[in-house]
Protein backbone atom coordinates (compact mmCIF):
# COMPACT_ATOMS: atom_id res chain seq x y z
CA UNK A 1 0.00 0.00 0.00
CA UNK A 2 3.27 2.81 0.61
CA UNK A 3 4.30 2.45 -3.24
CA UNK A 4 0.91 1.99 -4.38
CA UNK A 5 0.52 5.55 -2.33
CA UNK A 6 3.48 6.68 -3.55
CA UNK A 7 2.86 6.25 -7.25
CA UNK A 8 -0.36 7.92 -6.87
CA UNK A 9 0.66 11.01 -5.13
CA UNK A 10 3.66 11.54 -7.37
CA UNK A 11 0.96 10.96 -10.39
CA UNK A 12 -1.26 13.79 -8.59
CA UNK A 13 1.50 16.20 -8.03
CA UNK A 14 2.45 15.54 -12.15
CA UNK A 15 -1.13 16.22 -13.27
CA UNK A 16 -1.34 19.59 -11.08
CA UNK A 17 2.30 21.01 -12.71
CA UNK A 18 0.51 19.28 -15.68
CA UNK A 19 -2.01 21.85 -15.58
CA UNK A 20 -0.20 25.17 -15.06
CA UNK A 21 1.53 24.62 -18.72
CA UNK A 22 -0.12 22.51 -20.71
CA UNK A 23 -2.10 23.70 -24.07
CA UNK A 24 -5.24 22.22 -25.57
CA UNK A 25 -4.36 18.57 -27.15
CA UNK A 26 -2.12 17.81 -24.27
CA UNK A 27 -2.49 14.75 -22.29
CA UNK A 28 -0.59 13.10 -19.33
CA UNK A 29 -1.11 9.80 -17.96
CA UNK A 30 0.26 6.98 -15.67
CA UNK A 31 -0.35 3.24 -14.79
CA UNK A 32 0.23 1.59 -11.33
CA UNK A 33 1.08 -2.11 -12.26
CA UNK A 34 1.34 -5.07 -10.54
CA UNK A 35 3.10 -7.81 -12.08
CA UNK A 36 4.70 -10.72 -12.04
CA UNK A 37 7.92 -11.97 -13.70
CA UNK A 38 8.82 -15.14 -14.48
CA UNK A 39 12.01 -16.82 -16.17
CA UNK A 40 10.92 -21.14 -15.99
CA UNK A 41 12.17 -22.94 -16.73
CA UNK A 42 15.48 -21.32 -17.69
CA UNK A 43 15.63 -19.91 -14.46
CA UNK A 44 17.66 -22.93 -12.76
CA UNK A 45 20.34 -21.89 -10.13
CA UNK A 46 21.39 -25.53 -8.39
CA UNK A 47 21.83 -29.14 -9.24
CA UNK A 48 20.78 -30.99 -6.28
CA UNK A 49 22.29 -34.67 -7.18
CA UNK A 50 21.59 -38.18 -5.13
CA UNK A 51 24.01 -40.37 -4.87
CA UNK A 52 23.26 -44.47 -5.69
CA UNK A 53 23.83 -45.14 -1.66
CA UNK A 54 19.95 -46.35 -0.73
CA UNK A 55 17.94 -46.41 -4.18
CA UNK A 56 20.68 -47.20 -6.26
CA UNK A 57 19.91 -44.81 -8.90
CA UNK A 58 21.20 -41.20 -9.50
CA UNK A 59 18.96 -38.83 -8.71
CA UNK A 60 18.57 -35.09 -10.15
CA UNK A 61 16.65 -32.00 -8.83
CA UNK A 62 17.06 -28.51 -10.66
CA UNK A 63 15.82 -26.03 -8.18
CA UNK A 64 14.18 -23.06 -9.88
CA UNK A 65 13.50 -19.38 -9.37
CA UNK A 66 10.28 -18.28 -8.67
CA UNK A 67 9.67 -13.77 -8.79
CA UNK A 68 7.27 -12.79 -6.20
CA UNK A 69 4.80 -10.50 -7.41
CA UNK A 70 5.79 -6.23 -7.38
CA UNK A 71 4.62 -3.36 -7.95
CA UNK A 72 5.92 -0.67 -10.43
CA UNK A 73 4.14 2.13 -12.60
CA UNK A 74 3.88 3.67 -16.10
CA UNK A 75 3.81 7.27 -17.14
CA UNK A 76 4.19 10.07 -19.65
CA UNK A 77 3.05 12.25 -21.97
CA UNK A 78 0.68 12.82 -25.36
CA UNK A 79 0.00 14.77 -28.32
CA UNK A 80 -3.59 14.78 -30.02
CA UNK A 81 -2.83 16.63 -33.58
CA UNK A 82 -6.17 18.12 -34.89
CA UNK A 83 -5.79 15.70 -38.19
CA UNK A 84 -6.41 12.86 -35.65
CA UNK A 85 -2.85 11.69 -35.38
CA UNK A 86 -1.65 11.03 -31.77
CA UNK A 87 1.78 10.49 -30.28
CA UNK A 88 2.87 9.73 -26.85
CA UNK A 89 6.30 9.71 -25.17
CA UNK A 90 6.23 7.10 -21.59
CA UNK A 91 8.34 5.04 -19.33
CA UNK A 92 7.78 2.16 -17.63
CA UNK A 93 9.56 0.75 -14.95
CA UNK A 94 9.49 -2.41 -12.54
CA UNK A 95 11.89 -3.66 -9.83
CA UNK A 96 11.25 -7.41 -8.58
CA UNK A 97 13.47 -10.12 -6.59
CA UNK A 98 12.91 -13.57 -5.48
CA UNK A 99 15.54 -14.72 -2.39
CA UNK A 100 15.26 -18.72 -1.64
CA UNK A 101 17.29 -21.34 -0.12
CA UNK A 102 17.74 -25.02 -0.27
CA UNK A 103 18.86 -27.61 2.19
CA UNK A 104 20.35 -30.71 0.84
CA UNK A 105 19.43 -33.73 3.01
CA UNK A 106 20.78 -37.52 2.40
CA UNK A 107 22.75 -38.35 0.15
CA UNK A 108 22.17 -35.52 -1.78
CA UNK A 109 24.71 -32.62 -2.31
CA UNK A 110 24.58 -29.57 -4.60
CA UNK A 111 26.86 -28.04 -7.51
CA UNK A 112 26.21 -24.65 -8.78
CA UNK A 113 24.42 -23.93 -12.38
CA UNK A 114 26.62 -21.53 -13.30
CA UNK A 115 29.53 -22.14 -15.32
CA UNK A 116 31.97 -20.64 -13.56
CA UNK A 117 30.75 -22.47 -10.01
CA UNK A 118 30.95 -25.01 -12.43
CA UNK A 119 34.57 -25.23 -12.85
CA UNK A 120 35.35 -24.34 -9.51
CA UNK A 121 34.03 -28.49 -8.77
CA UNK A 122 32.68 -27.61 -5.49
CA UNK A 123 30.29 -29.58 -3.55
CA UNK A 124 27.94 -27.96 -1.24
CA UNK A 125 24.78 -28.94 1.17
CA UNK A 126 23.11 -25.91 1.21
CA UNK A 127 22.83 -22.71 -0.40
CA UNK A 128 20.42 -19.70 -0.37
CA UNK A 129 19.78 -17.33 -3.80
CA UNK A 130 18.84 -13.33 -3.82
CA UNK A 131 18.00 -12.41 -7.72
CA UNK A 132 17.08 -9.44 -8.51
CA UNK A 133 15.13 -8.28 -11.94
CA UNK A 134 15.33 -4.22 -13.28
CA UNK A 135 12.94 -3.63 -16.11
CA UNK A 136 13.07 -0.06 -17.46
CA UNK A 137 11.47 0.39 -21.21
CA UNK A 138 11.29 4.22 -22.86
CA UNK A 139 8.61 4.35 -26.25
CA UNK A 140 7.85 6.86 -28.41
CA UNK A 141 5.01 6.26 -30.71
CA UNK A 142 2.80 7.94 -33.05
CA UNK A 143 -0.92 6.44 -33.79
CA UNK A 144 -3.80 7.86 -36.11
CA UNK A 145 -7.47 6.92 -34.95
CA UNK A 146 -10.02 5.33 -37.54
CA UNK A 147 -13.64 5.31 -37.42
CA UNK A 148 -14.63 1.87 -38.27
CA UNK A 149 -18.08 2.53 -36.70
CA UNK A 150 -19.39 5.13 -34.24
CA UNK A 151 -18.78 3.20 -31.25
CA UNK A 152 -15.66 1.38 -32.61
CA UNK A 153 -12.02 2.44 -33.35
CA UNK A 154 -9.22 1.39 -34.43
CA UNK A 155 -5.74 3.27 -34.08
CA UNK A 156 -2.27 1.59 -35.93
CA UNK A 157 1.10 2.96 -34.35
CA UNK A 158 4.62 2.96 -35.62
CA UNK A 159 7.20 4.20 -33.00
CA UNK A 160 10.42 3.30 -31.14
CA UNK A 161 11.21 1.40 -28.14
CA UNK A 162 14.32 1.52 -25.93
CA UNK A 163 14.90 -0.99 -22.91
CA UNK A 164 17.03 -1.58 -20.49
CA UNK A 165 17.05 -5.34 -18.25
CA UNK A 166 19.31 -5.94 -15.87
CA UNK A 167 19.42 -9.21 -13.95
CA UNK A 168 21.53 -9.89 -10.76
CA UNK A 169 22.00 -13.17 -9.42
CA UNK A 170 23.93 -13.45 -5.70
CA UNK A 171 24.45 -17.13 -4.68
CA UNK A 172 25.67 -17.87 -1.14
CA UNK A 173 26.87 -21.74 -1.22
CA UNK A 174 27.91 -23.42 2.42
CA UNK A 175 29.55 -26.90 2.86
CA UNK A 176 29.03 -28.91 6.27
CA UNK A 177 30.34 -32.38 7.54
CA UNK A 178 27.48 -33.05 10.35
CA UNK A 179 26.70 -29.58 10.89
CA UNK A 180 30.12 -28.42 10.53
CA UNK A 181 31.12 -25.93 8.52
CA UNK A 182 33.88 -26.46 6.21
CA UNK A 183 34.28 -23.84 3.68
CA UNK A 184 31.47 -21.27 1.69
CA UNK A 185 31.41 -19.71 -1.76
CA UNK A 186 29.95 -17.25 -3.44
CA UNK A 187 28.81 -16.44 -6.94
CA UNK A 188 27.50 -13.31 -8.77
CA UNK A 189 25.74 -13.69 -12.31
CA UNK A 190 24.98 -10.18 -13.62
CA UNK A 191 23.10 -10.44 -17.03
CA UNK A 192 22.44 -7.17 -18.36
CA UNK A 193 20.42 -6.32 -21.31
CA UNK A 194 19.70 -3.09 -23.54
CA UNK A 195 18.17 -2.30 -26.92
CA UNK A 196 16.50 -0.33 -29.16
CA UNK A 197 14.68 -0.90 -32.35
CA UNK A 198 11.21 0.37 -34.10
CA UNK A 199 7.83 -0.74 -32.88
CA UNK A 200 4.41 -1.20 -34.50
CA UNK A 201 1.16 -1.50 -32.89
CA UNK A 202 -2.93 -2.23 -33.28
CA UNK A 203 -4.98 -0.52 -30.78
CA UNK A 204 -8.87 -1.18 -30.95
CA UNK A 205 -12.04 0.81 -28.84
CA UNK A 206 -15.58 -0.51 -28.30
CA UNK A 207 -17.99 1.68 -27.13
CA UNK A 208 -20.01 -0.60 -25.55
CA UNK A 209 -22.02 1.20 -22.98
CA UNK A 210 -22.05 5.05 -22.32
CA UNK A 211 -19.08 6.10 -21.01
CA UNK A 212 -17.60 2.29 -20.39
CA UNK A 213 -15.56 1.11 -23.20
CA UNK A 214 -13.88 -2.17 -23.77
CA UNK A 215 -9.97 -1.57 -24.71
CA UNK A 216 -7.34 -3.58 -26.13
CA UNK A 217 -3.80 -3.61 -27.77
CA UNK A 218 -1.24 -5.25 -29.41
CA UNK A 219 2.15 -4.42 -30.25
CA UNK A 220 5.59 -5.50 -31.00
CA UNK A 221 8.85 -4.49 -31.29
CA UNK A 222 12.45 -5.45 -33.42
CA UNK A 223 14.74 -4.50 -31.15
CA UNK A 224 19.26 -4.26 -31.82
CA UNK A 225 19.67 -5.80 -28.15
CA UNK A 226 22.97 -6.39 -26.39
CA UNK A 227 23.90 -9.03 -23.59
CA UNK A 228 26.31 -7.77 -21.06
CA UNK A 229 27.36 -11.47 -18.82
CA UNK A 230 29.39 -11.59 -16.04
CA UNK A 231 30.05 -14.82 -13.63
CA UNK A 232 32.19 -14.25 -10.59
CA UNK A 233 32.86 -17.54 -8.38
CA UNK A 234 34.89 -16.66 -5.09
CA UNK A 235 35.77 -19.54 -2.87
CA UNK A 236 38.40 -18.51 0.04
CA UNK A 237 41.06 -20.58 1.65
CA UNK A 238 39.65 -23.45 4.42
CA UNK A 239 41.15 -25.86 6.42
CA UNK A 240 43.89 -23.89 7.33
CA UNK A 241 44.72 -23.43 3.46
CA UNK A 242 44.49 -27.31 2.79
CA UNK A 243 41.45 -26.00 0.49
CA UNK A 244 43.31 -23.06 -1.09
CA UNK A 245 41.35 -19.99 -1.84
CA UNK A 246 39.88 -19.54 -5.56
CA UNK A 247 38.67 -16.90 -8.11
CA UNK A 248 36.94 -17.58 -11.33
CA UNK A 249 35.62 -14.78 -13.91
CA UNK A 250 33.42 -16.01 -16.46
CA UNK A 251 32.25 -13.04 -19.65
CA UNK A 252 30.48 -12.59 -22.66
CA UNK A 253 29.60 -9.87 -24.39
CA UNK A 254 26.76 -11.11 -27.23
CA UNK A 255 24.93 -8.50 -29.65
CA UNK A 256 21.67 -9.50 -31.86
CA UNK A 257 19.94 -7.48 -34.34
CA UNK A 258 16.02 -8.09 -34.19
CA UNK A 259 15.87 -9.70 -31.00
CA UNK A 260 11.58 -9.12 -30.59
CA UNK A 261 8.85 -8.23 -27.89
CA UNK A 262 5.56 -8.77 -27.62
CA UNK A 263 2.97 -7.15 -25.65
CA UNK A 264 -0.80 -7.77 -25.34
CA UNK A 265 -3.44 -5.78 -23.06
CA UNK A 266 -7.41 -6.05 -22.36
CA UNK A 267 -9.03 -3.89 -20.18
CA UNK A 268 -12.16 -1.81 -19.20
CA UNK A 269 -12.30 1.69 -19.32
CA UNK A 270 -14.41 4.46 -18.08
CA UNK A 271 -14.42 7.95 -19.57
CA UNK A 272 -15.40 11.07 -17.17
CA UNK A 273 -16.52 13.79 -19.19
CA UNK A 274 -16.38 17.97 -17.51
CA UNK A 275 -13.90 20.68 -17.88
CA UNK A 276 -11.23 18.02 -18.90
CA UNK A 277 -11.40 14.45 -20.15
CA UNK A 278 -10.46 12.19 -17.88
CA UNK A 279 -9.83 8.52 -18.66
CA UNK A 280 -9.98 5.20 -16.10
CA UNK A 281 -8.48 2.32 -17.12
CA UNK A 282 -8.51 -1.17 -15.49
CA UNK A 283 -6.78 -4.53 -17.24
CA UNK A 284 -4.58 -7.06 -17.96
CA UNK A 285 -1.04 -6.65 -19.30
CA UNK A 286 1.34 -9.52 -20.76
CA UNK A 287 4.72 -9.15 -22.19
CA UNK A 288 6.80 -11.60 -23.75
CA UNK A 289 10.49 -11.12 -23.85
CA UNK A 290 12.39 -14.40 -25.95
CA UNK A 291 15.44 -15.47 -24.99
CA UNK A 292 16.10 -12.96 -22.33
CA UNK A 293 18.31 -14.84 -19.53
CA UNK A 294 21.41 -15.63 -21.48
CA UNK A 295 23.88 -16.57 -18.61
CA UNK A 296 26.45 -19.65 -18.95
CA UNK A 297 25.33 -22.64 -17.31
CA UNK A 298 27.63 -26.01 -16.48
CA UNK A 299 26.72 -27.70 -20.16
CA UNK A 300 28.93 -24.90 -21.50
CA UNK A 301 26.31 -23.16 -23.51
CA UNK A 302 24.53 -20.01 -22.53
CA UNK A 303 20.97 -20.77 -21.75
CA UNK A 304 18.00 -18.88 -24.28
CA UNK A 305 15.56 -17.61 -21.51
CA UNK A 306 12.19 -16.34 -22.50
CA UNK A 307 11.41 -13.49 -19.91
CA UNK A 308 7.56 -13.06 -19.60
CA UNK A 309 5.70 -10.10 -17.66
CA UNK A 310 2.27 -10.21 -16.35
CA UNK A 311 -0.48 -8.66 -14.24
CA UNK A 312 -2.80 -5.91 -13.56
CA UNK A 313 -2.67 -2.55 -14.94
CA UNK A 314 -4.70 0.69 -13.45
CA UNK A 315 -4.01 3.98 -14.96
CA UNK A 316 -5.52 7.57 -15.71
CA UNK A 317 -5.19 9.62 -18.63
CA UNK A 318 -6.31 13.65 -18.15
CA UNK A 319 -6.30 15.00 -21.39
CA UNK A 320 -7.04 18.86 -21.86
Amino acid sequence: MKKLFKYSAALFIGIQAFNVYAQQGFSVFGDYIYWNASEQTAGVWANAIGLPITTHTVTYGAPNIKFNWASGFSGGIGYSFPNGWDTKLYWTHLPTTSNTNYTATGSIFITPEFFSGFLGGDTFTSANLNWKLAYNTVDFNISHKINLAKTLTFSPSIGVKSATINQTIRENLHATLFSIPIFNATEVVTNNYSGIGPSLGLDGKWNFYNDFSLVGKFSTALMWGRWNVKDTYSRPSSLGGLHPATTIVTSMNNSKLGTAVFEYFLGLEWAYHSKYDVNFLLGYDLQSWPTQLRAPTFQLLPVHGDLTLQGVTCGISLSL
